[in-house]
Formats: C-alpha cells, structure tokens, sequence
C-alpha cells in the first residue's frame, strides 16, 4: 500500500512539473511570435499576447513576465491605445536594469518614456529617452536610432519653444530611416518635418508634405494619409489658397469625419472666403480638450469675429489667443527640455567614459588572469613538481579560469549601472574569499621553495604580515592592490614596507632588497 501511495505522488508531482514545463513553453511561445510581430503588425501582436490569459501573465517566470509587460506596452502604444495608466513597463525597465539584456532594457526605457510623456511628464520622458539613446547607438540599430530621435522631437514639438530642436531631430529619424530603407517610416517622418517648418518655411515644407502623402498612399497607410492632407490643407492657407485648402479638407473630413484636425483650415478657408456662417457652423462643433485646443480655438474666434469686422470681439479673443499662447511657451521654457538634454547628454558621456574604463581595467585583468593560468600549467610540465603540489596548482587554475569566465561575462551583458557591483563580487568570490595572499604564497613557495623559511630563519623579526607583503612585492603588486587583498589602508601599508626595511636593516627599497636576498638564496643552494 505504501509503494503505490508513494508511486501515486510522484506520478501527480511529475504531471504537475510536465504541466508547469508545457504552459511555461507555450507562454513562451506567444510571447516569441508577439515579438516578431511588433515591428510589421502591431496589432496582430496585440491579439496574439491577448490570448495568454491573466493568471498564466501572473504565473510567468520574473523574466518571461518582464518580457510580456514590455509587450503589452508596445503593443498598445503603437496600436494607439492610452498607456498613461500603465506601470508594468516601469517594473519591466528596473528588471532589464538589473538584469539585462541592454536591448531588452533600451526598448523598456523607450516604453517608460512613452508613458511618462502621455502623461504629461516631458521631462522625466526625456530622461529615459537619453538613458536608452546611448544603448540603442552601441546596438547599431539604425531605424530604432530613428524612432527614438522622433519620440525625443515630439517632446520638443509639445512645448512649442524647442521648434528648432524638434526639427533637428526629425531630420536625424528622416536621413536614418532613408539610409536604411525603411519605406514605411519615411512618410510619417517626412510629415514630421514638414510639420515643424510649416509656420517658417512654407514653400519648403510642400516637399516633405508631398512626400509623406506619396509614400502613405503606396503603403495604403490611411492614419498617415489623414496627417498629409492636414498638413496640405494649411499649406494652402498660409500661400493664401483657401479654395484649395477648403478643396483638400472638406472630402477629407468626410473619409476620416471622427478627426477634427481639419476643422481649423476649413474655418479658416471659409473665413478668408467671406463665408463666416460656415465658419461658425464649423466652429461650434470645434472640441476643447487641452490648453493647444483652447489656444487654437480663441484664435479661430478672433478670425471669424475679424470676417464679420466686428474688430472689437476680433481683439479680445486674438488677446485671449496670445495670452493662452505665452503660457505654453513659458510652460515650454520652463521645462527647458534642451538644457536638460544636454545634461543627461553629459551624465552619459560620463557613464560611457567609465564604461570604457572599466572594460580597460577587465581586458587587463583576463590578460593576467589568463598569463597566470599558462604560468601554472608550465610549472607542471617544466618544473615537474609533486602530486600535491600540481594538484595546488590545478585548484588555482581553476580559480582563475573562473574569474576570467566571470569578468568576461559581465563585460559582455552587465549594463553600466550594475557593472562595478557584479565586477566587485566577481573578484571577491574568485580572489578574495579565496585567500589570494594565500594563493600568492602557495604560488611562491612552489617556484623558490624553502626561500621563505630562510628569510624568516636569517630576520626572526619578521612577521606573517611581512612575509605576505614581501610576496606581494616579489610578484609586483602596486599599493592598491596590496591593501585590496589584505584589507588594510594604503598609508598602513606605506608604513609596514619601511619597517620590513628597517627590521632587515638595508638601505635598499624594498623590491631591491627581495631580489638580492633571492639571487644569495639560490647561489646557496647551487653550491
């Protein structure tokens, strides 16, 4: 009874454990095909991570549901759904932060960024924005380089004192996603363009506008379509040309009539047309939703009110117009998104400088690692040292490939803000835990065998502590080093190589000292 009681709970453990395995694979599998997804059907990526229901979402491994809040943001970000709400991405972001990989971690910062600037947050947005600029440049990926310059010029676009800015990172997106071929970005990111040079230079604009509208229409791209013949519709009114962007605007109101974009230039084309109960007609149906709507529509009453010469209704609203226009503009300023740009532009550089230095510092450290671990094997084959040595020998190789394996990782996947704790636990586990003075002295005793037993025979007044930093010296260890492995100052190990000099009563340094005793030692031996 027992044998089949016991039989019984390991075949439900193990269907359990199979369960578990199969719902992990499949969850893993809708996550991989959503990612595939995302960058040529977002909305196909969207239904696919839909089918994964909550409390599978809820029971994926940390890394597999960092990966699927990631998505889902994604996902509803580019299928223009609101994310102001969403905080997963934040938790995904600190997860890939902490863990990696830095492209994972780039696209999640790109996500925090998005939801911070629909949250009305430009600022903060900006800041995630140039923590990722400088991964996604290593990477190499040309047309995510692109869309981040466009998300960073729609920040500057929102402020309405940064047009300079924004247009200069528009162009960045436009040249990169034309370098690469990118057909179905160039017409958003000519629009993009077209859009901040319309107020300065209009003849110029047309260009970009009728690029953007060509390529929409190739690509059947109707959301980007509505934006071109937005933008063309006020092109004609600023060349003073309201038939034809009252042409341009009314049939497009009617294909795409849930967007209001139009409704500003076929206001004012009726108004510059003399038809100001259009113009009204059209006014009164105007929404006002945020501060830019409120801005736009005092506007449009002092032109409509300026059509009817009624010139005193005309100057209260274009007051109240320029009044809600310098508060976006100190607002804007105030933010000061392009001083703050070049602050985190600065923090990067700074991270990126002690990045290379650290990378430095870690090449140099698997250099020696790696010409410590061949130095050990020789002593096997050329010295032809005992059982229980070579076996010393072999533990310390050992330890040393691991460092070398450890360090080598965390400079390939570690990200800059975690690398000197994983590299500082790296060296403690493989030299410091370890005994490296230790080590070291092992190491020594091996290759001048019986020379550390004389030298304390000739100086009785040495001590351990004298001993190891006379090793430590042999192998040329520098200060830092020496207080690193015995865990003293600096300035304590100063004082203990002048009194080493003093109870052996040399005048030499000490270095000097070290390789004269070793040359008297073996010319003993010899003889």
């Amino acid at each position: 009874m027992k044998v089949q009681l016991t039989i019984f709970c390991a075949s439900l453990l193990l269907s359990a454990a199979v369960s578990c395995t199969c719902r992990t694979g499949s969850a893993r599998r809708i996550l991989e095909t959503a990612d595939s997804l995302m960058m040529t059907d977002p909305g196909a990526a969207l239904d696919t991570l839909m089918s994964l229901d909550s409390s599978a979402a809820a029971g994926l491994r940390r890394s597999d549901r960092a990966f699927y809040s990631l998505l889902r943001t994604e996902a509803g970000y580019k299928c223009y759904l609101p994310v102001d709400l969403d905080t997963a991405v934040f938790a995904a972001a600190d997860y890939y932060r902490r863990r990696g990989p830095s492209d994972l971690y780039a696209r999640a910062l790109i996500m925090r960024g998005a939801v911070l600037s629909e949250r009305g947050d430009p600022v903060s947005a900006l800041e995630s924005y140039k923590e990722a600029e400088p991964l996604i440049e290593r990477s190499g990926d040309l047309e995510q380089l692109g869309l981040l310059h466009t998300r960073i010029g729609d920040l500057y676009a929102m402020t309405f004192s940064n047009n300079r800015l924004a247009l200069d990172r528009y162009r960045k997106a436009l040249v990169l996603f034309d370098s690469v071929g990118s057909e179905r970005r160039l017409p958003y990111a000519n629009l993009t363009v077209a859009r901040v040079m319309i107020s300065d230079s209009v003849r110029t604009a047309y260009q970009y506008i009728m690029a953007g509208i060509d390529g929409a229409e190739r690509l059947g791209d109707s959301v980007c379509l509505l934006g071109g013949f937005e933008l063309l519709s006020w092109y004609h009114i600023k060349i003073g040309a309201p038939e034809a962007a009252l042409q341009t605007a009314l049939p497009a109101l009617q294909v795409f009539h849930d967007s209001v974009h139009f409704l500003p230039p076929i206001i004012l084309g009726y108004v510059m047309t003399g038809e100001s109960d259009n113009a009204e007609k059209y006014l009164s149906s105007m929404p006002i939703n945020t501060a830019v709507d409120s801005m736009m529509y005092s506007y449009l009453m002092s032109e409509v009110a300026r059509g009817r010469k009624d010139w005193k209704t005309a100057l209260q609203w274009r007051d109240v117009s320029s009044r809600r226009k310098d508060s976006l503009m100190n607002a804007g300023n105030m933010q000061d998104l392009g001083r703050k740009e070049t602050y985190y532009a600065a923090q990067n550089r700074q991270l990126q400088l002690q990045t290379q230095r650290r990378g430095a510092m870690i090449a140099m450290l698997s250099a020696i690692s790696g010409f410590v671990v061949l130095s050990l094997v020789s002593l096997i084959v050329y010295f032809k040292v005992s059982r229980r040595h070579s076996r010393q020998i072999h533990n310390l190789s050992s330890n040393y490939v691991e460092l070398l394996d450890r360090t080598l990782t965390i400079y390939r996947k570690g990200n800059v803000r975690t690398f000197y704790d994983k590299f500082t636990d790296a060296v403690y586990n493989s030299i410091l835990a370890e005994g490296g003075v230790s080590n070291l002295r092992r190491i020594f005793e091996m290759t001048k065998p019986g020379f550390l037993k004389s030298l304390k025979k000739r100086y009785s007044n040495l001590s351990e502590s004298d001993i190891d930093i006379i090793v430590m010296q042999y192998y040329g260890l520098n200060t830092a080093s020496m207080a690193a492995l015995t865990k003293r100052n600096e300035s304590a190990l100063y004082t203990a190589k002048s009194r080493i000099l003093q109870k052996t009563g040399t005048d030499k340094n000490l270095a000097d000292f070290i390789n004269d005793e070793i040359i008297a030692y073996t010319s003993i031996i010899k003889h």
